[in-house]
């Protein structure tokens, strides 16, 4: 068994990283892997015998997060470290006792992508969910040769409920929302404004949101008495598919995404998608629907304008763009995400180690005393600069 363990944010929330560490936890002993988890920003003790929280928070500091986790590795760290969109890797990278050191992009911020250049020379391979971030590490980590970075094909389960959609004259169009209700890029501070739009335009519509998350309670105000918004909470296993399937289409309002498992499986259900312009690994699957379902952001008219189309299509029409739908899922259906991602591991253990072998001694910054709350919002490309 190849020992492994993965360092992220967060694992106890509602999210596509989230669901893929539960994946990996349930099934990488099949592939010959001994995995667990470091969530830096759960608490102590974690709800998964496999988890390890360090109990920080947005007014820990660089300083208090290497004391901890410099003693979390004592217990839980293994030789293969896999870090979760490569945070913390400039300042944790040389407590984490690693032989070999892979990074696995699912999204990255635009106003983040010069801190890549941070991780130079400490990781020995990337994996990304998407042919745009995999230009993106070529680009900013181009140490990294091209058998070093690879695709990682996302995993979705199949749908095995079925919802027999009535003709959408006579009815509301259903319009879904899935996954956290945040407004720190997911964006659904943007939702009330499009739903006056809607509203402003007589489109015959019903607003359908899965998930939770910490605005929700903002979002519920926002709404509160509107007849064609429903919030459903949390789901899962049929519940819900039954409520995926049912939708229309699936709405995303994001600053920035990788490629969101909510997308791909709504579009293995036929729900159409519409979705922001924002380079995302999702912009070619929409496009490959329809490309006028893709819209700028804060351009509500805009989205307006298209579920006004979708809205007045035949069912023929509807029918064809379902199908494409489903066609642009079907690969993610299988086990490829499993084989590919420890293969990758087992390649990169085999291959020479180019990650530092042993990090020179750490100067210590004025930043490492700064709450992340604030290095995030003000400091946080410097700060990934001078840690380079």
């Amino acid at each position: 068994m190849i020992p492994v363990t993965h360092y992220v944010s967060h694992f106890a929330p509602l999210g596509g990283v989230q669901t893929l560490l539960r994946r990996h936890l349930e099934s990488d002993a099949k592939q010959g892997l001994d995995t667990d988890v470091v969530a830096v920003f759960d608490p102590h003790p974690a709800s998964h015998p496999r988890v390890s929280g360090l109990g920080l928070n947005w007014k820990s500091t660089v300083a208090s997060a290497r004391k901890k986790f410099s003693a979390c590795l004592r217990e839980a760290g293994k030789p293969t470290a896999v870090y979760h969109n490569l945070w913390g890797v400039p300042f944790l990278a040389d407590l984490d006792g690693a032989d070999r050191r892979i990074g696995v992009m699912h999204v990255y911020p635009s106003a983040l992508r010069d801190c890549l250049a941070g991780n130079t020379g400490l990781l020995d391979g990337v994996l990304c969910v998407s042919q745009p971030l995999k230009e993106l590490v070529h680009r900013y980590l181009p140490d990294l040769e091209a058998s070093r970075v690879a695709i990682l094909p996302l995993p979705i389960s199949r749908c095995l409920v079925q919802v027999q959609r009535r003709p959408l004259p006579g009815r509301p169009l259903v319009i879904g929302v899935s996954g956290r209700l945040v407004k720190e890029q997911k964006r659904i501070d943007r939702l009330p404004k499009l739903v006056s739009v809607l509203d402003q335009k007589r489109v015959n519509y019903r607003l359908e949101l899965l998930g939770d998350g910490p605005d929700q309670i903002w979002l519920e105000r926002q709404f509160a008495g509107h007849a064609k918004v429903v919030f459903h909470g949390r789901k899962s296993g049929d519940e819900y598919w039954k409520i995926v399937a049912s939708w229309d289409a699936i709405l995303f309002t994001s600053d920035f995404e990788g490629l969101p498992l909510a997308l791909l499986e709504a579009m293995s259900a036929g729900v159409l998608p519409v979705y922001p312009r924002i380079e995302s690994g999702a912009d070619s699957y929409v496009r490959g629907v329809n490309p006028e379902f893709l819209y700028e952001l804060d351009d509500c008219n805009r989205v307006a304008a298209i579920l006004s189309e979708i809205r007045s299509s035949d069912e023929p029409r509807l029918e064809f763009w379902r199908e494409a739908c489903r066609r642009a899922a079907e690969p993610h259906a299988g086990d490829a995400y499993d084989r590919v991602y420890a293969d990758f591991v087992r390649k990169m253990r085999e291959a020479p180690k180019i990650s530092a072998a042993q990090l020179p001694g750490r100067r210590l910054y004025l930043s490492d005393f700064v709450p992340f709350m604030l290095l995030g919002r003000f400091y946080l490309r410097g700060f990934y600069r001078a840690n380079a």
